[in-house]
């Protein structure tokens, strides 16, 4: 099946914000090639919203991550009809593997890692080697090829107020800079002219962000994707961890300051130009993809985030400025 024959094709997205946000990007590449392709996409409840709004997608299926959420989930696909289902999931998942097995679709698509292997009627082998995760959506659509180009371009810092980001959190504890060198960053961040800062994190981060509280910050917690999206746009530099909000500043095309530690740059470089990213180069640094594991940096108690320092980050931000 050439990608020109279908109709209608389901993306299965089961897992985090950054996977989805780069899935997207590669999406977005297929629709602009083939405009009359309904195309829909299941995701996490919580990401919904930011995806109609894009309004890029035929349909936004979003599941509430509990057991009877994911159960009416699984019962609305099997009423949905579909020319090609890809589950771009890439590691063995139970759910995604149900969601790719229970919908409607003549062709059921995805890595044969797990059960899926089992439960679907075309299966691809994975890669052995470690690719960005672009490059593993791109392996599981039909004979469709897609230019390795930058998707998003880095615009220029040119504001009389310089507005300054940071989402310090991410969804592992290793891949998170020590909260008291964001504390001594921001002091001395404020102390450059006409700087704001915004500070970004989730709910159950409130009493965190509360830490980081002072004059001439402001701080944000809760957002939907949208609003939090809505806010990138119009900043001047966002600094961040290896997270989620790293690639939906990517699309916002905010220039960044990326904080690496354990995650792996070759699987979870954002798409765009020049992003400065921050290394200790320790022997434990992109662990991810050196070991398979964050193992080695827990382990090291996260050494390769503590040893960046708070005049390391400061530096980055002056070039920046200067660029």
């Amino acid at each position: 099946m050439m990608m020109n024959e279908l109709n209608k094709l389901l993306v299965i997205r089961t897992d985090q914000l950054g996977d989805v946000l780069l899935t997207f990007a590669v999406i977005n590449k297929i629709k602009k090639k083939n405009d009359a392709l309904k195309i829909d996409i299941l995701v996490k409840e919580e990401f919904r919203e930011f995806l109609i709004s894009k309004k890029f997608f035929n349909k936004v299926i979003g599941f509430q991550n509990t057991f009877f959420g994911k159960i009416i989930c699984l019962i609305r696909l099997s009423f949905l009809k579909y020319d090609l289902t890809v589950d771009c999931v890439t590691r063995s998942d139970f759910f995604s593997s149900l969601c790719l097995l229970f919908s409607n679709a003549n062709k059921k698509r995805g890595f044969a890692v797990g059960l899926r292997k089992y439960l679907i009627n075309d299966v691809v082998k994975p890669p052995t080697e470690l690719l960005h995760e672009t490059e593993f959506v791109k392996k599981l659509i039909y004979d469709y090829e897609i230019e390795t180009v930058d998707v998003y371009a880095e615009r220029e810092l040119k504001r009389t107020e310089l507005i300054i980001a940071i989402s310090p959190f991410a969804s592992h504890f290793v891949k998170e800079w020590p909260l008291e060198k964001w504390d001594k960053f921001i002091e001395k961040l404020k102390l450059i002219k006409n700087c704001e800062v915004h500070i970004f994190g989730l709910k159950k981060h409130q009493k965190l962000l509360e830490k980081l509280s002072a004059d001439g910050v402001v701080i944000h917690y809760n957002l939907s994707l949208t609003a939090f999206y809505n806010i990138l746009k119009k900043t001047s530099l966002h600094i961040t961890v290896n997270n989620g909000a790293m690639h939906l500043a990517a699309i916002a095309g905010v220039p960044q300051i990326i904080l690496n530690g354990p995650s792996s740059l070759t699987r979870w470089k954002p798409l765009q130009k020049n992003p400065t990213v921050l290394s200790s180069n320790l022997d434990c640094t992109q662990s991810e993809e050196k070991f398979g594991s964050f193992e080695r940096c827990v382990e090291n108690n996260g050494d390769c985030m503590n040893a960046i320092t708070v005049e390391d980050v400061l530096e980055a931000v002056k070039n920046k400025i200067k660029a």
